[in-house]
């Protein structure tokens, strides 16, 4: 994965959170990697293209799901960089 650092607006946390990923009308399978107030890496198996706006849904405990929706903004072989459309965790 490119060191992007110098490019971020908000520092990045480690994370290993399983999501869900929706795109249109499919729903794929995530692995949450990195997380600030600006966006996340996610691996997935999927080809997703860059520009194409998702919902990340993060399955927290209880009966609530927290979903935040985004754009792809660089796609690599691992997965995908998610910007959030409102800029905070959650």
């Amino acid at each position: 994965m490119a060191d992007n650092k110098g490019r971020r607006r908000y520092k990045r946390r480690a994370a290993s959170v399983p999501v869900e990923i929706v795109e249109k009308d499919c729903r794929y399978n995530g692995l949450v990697v990195n997380v600030g107030r600006g966006g996340t890496f996610i691996i997935t198996g999927e080809l997703l293209p860059i520009g194409e706006e998702v919902i990340i849904i993060y399955p927290f405990s209880g009966l609530k799901k927290k979903k935040k929706k985004g754009t792809i903004v660089r796609v690599e072989k691992e997965g995908i960089a998610v910007q959030f459309h409102k800029p905070n965790l959650f």
